[in-house]
């Protein structure tokens, strides 16, 4: 996949095997296995045609009942409302995870964005609402989550034939605006970010040529929409209130929203580029699969912190003088930017996939699709969900007091009685 910096979350053109020479991270063949395995990361869940695969299954494991119930074709007259929703979206998603304004994380599961008072263990939600009560919802996967640079605003970007995006209040979850794209070889929305004023959102659809779009994030209106090329995207920026920056395959590149204008980086063919952000002054930071974190001085290469870390970098946050990185090493890193000297590191239990800086606390998303909480770089608190997979069913013992959840070949019990999950293995 994916996804988001902190605005924001194919194929690699295959090079002359004469061109190709040793470097600091390893022979080229290293280098082409790590590119591979990149894509097959950050690739998107992936949609072919107008339809999603559904998985096989084995019909003999369906058996009637041997007392069968009434049938019961009364429609009940109740509406139903989540409470609270257990996981986020991380074994496939990245860069999804961020504060509020007042403290509140926000992040996506399946098509509902949760809004977690970390505080009360409360939520509130934007959708979740029942099919055919509102439109103004998500009816697919969310693919991407966005947070404007006051933390007022949210966009969030699904799945599907035509593909939703919703702009609403962080910490309400009151509806603001959507664009929906028509054409549905579109496929999805894989990444979002809002301009550095709020004023308008720039995203990046899923179908072939991976266009981009410029949308007034107030009204909704579409300014205009390019392709990008054969080369996937995987993460957007803005430096200003005019200008952003893409990145993905091969590709760093920069565009004015009035001119239409485009630019690209040199130095990146070859390179697989996961997430790109920007510091307070509106400069560019962006990372490699390699490790490698590069900074820009407008839209030129000023400087690098080489092996930020050891292997593929999954998200990127500048906080102060500090370019704050997560990757597969399983380390949270902290680099001076000016330096380039590491200041410190954090070690995770498991691979992040998303990391916010909000005053003294951070908040990471981790591939198992749980959340952890820190202050003062100190781990406060984890939230658990799913394991690595959907749910695919659910039982309750005879005593009401446990939940079996079988997710893929795993299963986990919970329990019920308590509003934060607690495995027991």
């Amino acid at each position: 996949m994916k996804y988001l910096s902190q605005h924001s979350m194919g194929c690699i053109a295959s090079r002359d095997t004469n061109e190709e020479t040793p470097d600091s991270y390893g022979n080229a063949d290293t280098d082409r296995k790590a590119n591979r395995k990149a894509d097959d990361d950050f690739n998107p869940e992936e949609v072919k045609g107008e339809e999603t695969a559904v998985a096989a299954f084995d019909p003999s494991l369906i058996v009637a009942p041997s007392v069968p119930p009434s049938v019961n074709t009364n429609v009940p007259r109740v509406n139903y409302a989540p409470q609270y929703i257990y996981g986020y979206r991380g074994h496939d998603s990245r860069e999804n995870l961020f504060f509020s304004s007042t403290g509140n994380l926000l992040y996506p599961m399946g098509a509902v964005s949760v809004i977690l008072n970390p505080a009360t263990n409360s939520q509130t939600f934007f959708g979740g609402k029942a099919l055919g009560k509102t439109t103004n919802q998500h009816d697919d996967d969310i693919l991407c989550l966005a947070v404007s640079a006051d933390r007022r605003k949210v966009a969030t970007g699904q799945l599907g034939v035509k593909p939703k995006l919703f702009i609403w209040s962080a910490d309400g979850g009151n509806f603001i605006t959507k664009y929906v794209l028509s054409d549905k070889k579109s496929r999805g929305i894989v990444a979002c970010a809002f301009s550095t004023n709020a004023e308008h959102l720039a995203f990046v659809d899923l179908s072939d040529d991976h266009a981009v779009y410029v949308i007034n994030a107030n009204k909704g209106k579409l300014l205009w929409r390019k392709a990008t090329g054969n080369n996937e995207i995987y993460s957007i920026s803005w430096g200003s209130a005019k200008e952003f920056a893409i990145c993905g395959k091969n590709t760093v590149r920069f565009y004015n929203i009035d001119t239409q204008e485009e630019k690209n980086a040199n130095g990146f063919d070859g390179q697989v580029m996961g997430c790109i952000t920007t510091d307070s002054a509106g400069e560019y930071c962006a990372s490699s699969v390699k490790g490698s974190i590069y900074l820009f001085n407008g839209t030129e290469v000023s400087g690098e912190i080489q092996r930020a870390h050891r292997g593929k970098i999954t998200a990127l946050v500048v906080s102060g003088t500090e370019v704050v990185s997560v990757g597969d090493d399983k380390r949270i890193t902290f680099h001076d930017k000016n330096t380039k000297d590491l200041v410190r590191e954090i070690n995770c239990r498991f691979i992040p996939r998303s990391i916010d800086v909000f005053n003294e606390f951070m908040a990471v998303g981790n591939i198992q699709n749980g959340i952890t909480l820190y202050k003062n770089y100190e781990e406060t608190n984890s939230w658990w969900g799913h394991h690595d997979g959907e749910v695919w069913g659910l039982a309750i013992t005879d005593d009401l007091v446990y939940l079996s959840l079988i997710h893929i070949c795993r299963c986990r019990r919970y329990a019920v009685c308590r509003s934060r999950w607690s495995p027991y293995h």
